[in-house]
């Protein structure tokens, strides 16, 4: 039985089809779990809400439930035929972590979905009932603040988002210097840019990234999380690569993921060999140029670390609009929302700095499951 089968048959033994919850707003909805990979017509449905983004996709669930197993616990309210809510989540299983729903796991924003006729609803009491149903430990929302009026924040980031509706000549004119200077730099080199989808591309990207994430000092996804992503994502043209090389000495990557008009920046790598040549600038450039020449409006950058000035800078050297972002961690034994600590930064990164990256990449392997 395949791992999306597995996750369909677990959630309806263990759960009824069907809840009832007193606790919503006025009308009550009725509420099921729904597996978004056995449910056709699931990307239609997430897009009718003004606030889903691509991690609300069809797509996205594969390449977490191939990836890692974990089982999809999509909670749908209605009150005719059509929602009016959407909860996803992931349950993920550890020993090491317990049981626990993550609103998405490996996703910069992936809020509670509400349609506009149902804006007052307050969700708390419904996920409370899910995760008790389920028994995790907690639950975990990023983004978003339909849980309680006056829910306390677990842990901010900042988000960049770019209008690209101005055109490319316009919005370039908006960049600060240092970000036009980069990009001048980069044209004026031998470096040349690609967008692909190939399985070929996404090996290559694979390797800076590995890179890019040893000079973090963080420890790299598997390299089956971004052969799953091409499987699901960049081969259905959800989404490419911009990859700059010089000759053919791969420089600089950027991947990209699309949901209608819009567009994500996902993950950047590089060689710092080559650092100098500003190959991360002109990379994002010509994907901006890209996703305008095909007709998309905004482009999101993800989340940023409130800690992390270096990136902070160089999204807003773009032009972005900047907004926080906020997620929410309910803990399901003590009834109450608890504090998270940004875990990026710590110890582990001079760890990772020394280690190789075959170490490094095991680690990966073995840990990302476990700390979602």
């Amino acid at each position: 039985m395949s791992n999306r089968m597995a996750a369909l048959s677990d959630i309806t033994t263990r759960e009824p089809q069907t809840v009832a919850s007193s606790h919503d707003s006025a009308t009550a909805l009725s509420w099921s779990l729904v597996n978004p990979l056995a449910s056709p017509g699931w990307d239609e449905i997430a897009a009718r809400f003004p606030e889903s983004n691509f991690f609300h996709s069809a797509a996205w669930a594969a390449v977490l439930t191939d990836t890692f197993a974990f089982t999809p616990c999509y909670s749908v309210g209605r009150r005719g035929a059509e929602p009016d809510a959407v909860a996803p989540f992931m349950e993920a299983h550890s020993l090491v972590a317990g049981t626990r729903g993550v609103c998405l796991p490996f996703s910069d924003e992936c809020p509670p979905l509400v349609s506009r006729e149902a804006a007052d609803l307050d969700l708390l009491p419904r996920l409370i009932e899910l995760g008790g149903s389920r028994r995790w430990r907690y639950f975990q929302c990023r983004g978003g603040n339909r849980l309680a009026g006056a829910a306390p924040v677990s842990l901010s980031f900042f988000r960049h988002t770019l209008d690209l509706t101005d055109g490319a000549d316009r919005l370039f004119r908006k960049f600060d210097d240092a970000t036009r200077r980069a990009i001048r730099k980069a044209e004026s080199s031998k470096l040349r840019v690609g967008i692909d989808d190939s399985p070929e591309v996404v090996a290559t990207f694979y390797r800076l990234y590995c890179l890019t994430r040893k000079k973090h000092g963080l420890p790299p996804q598997p390299f089956i999380f971004f052969q799953n992503i091409h499987r699901h994502v960049l081969s259905q043209k959800r989404g490419f690569v911009a990859l700059a090389s010089l000759d053919s000495q791969p420089v600089a990557a950027a991947m990209f993921f699309l949901w209608g008009r819009q567009a994500l920046f996902k993950y950047g790598a590089s060689d710092p060999v080559w650092q100098g040549l500003r190959g991360n600038n002109l990379v994002m450039w010509a994907a901006i140029k890209w996703l305008i020449d095909n007709r998309r409006e905004f482009l999101h950058f993800g989340r940023t670390s409130l800690a992390n000035a270096g990136l902070r800078r160089f999204k807003l050297g773009w032009g972005c609009e900047e907004s926080k972002l906020e997620y929410f961690r309910f803990n399901l034994r003590q009834l109450k929302f608890e504090h998270e600590n940004d875990d990026v930064y710590g110890w582990h990164n001079r760890l990772f700095r020394r280690l190789p990256i075959p170490m490094a990449r095991l680690i990966g392997r073995l840990a990302y499951k476990h700390t979602t």
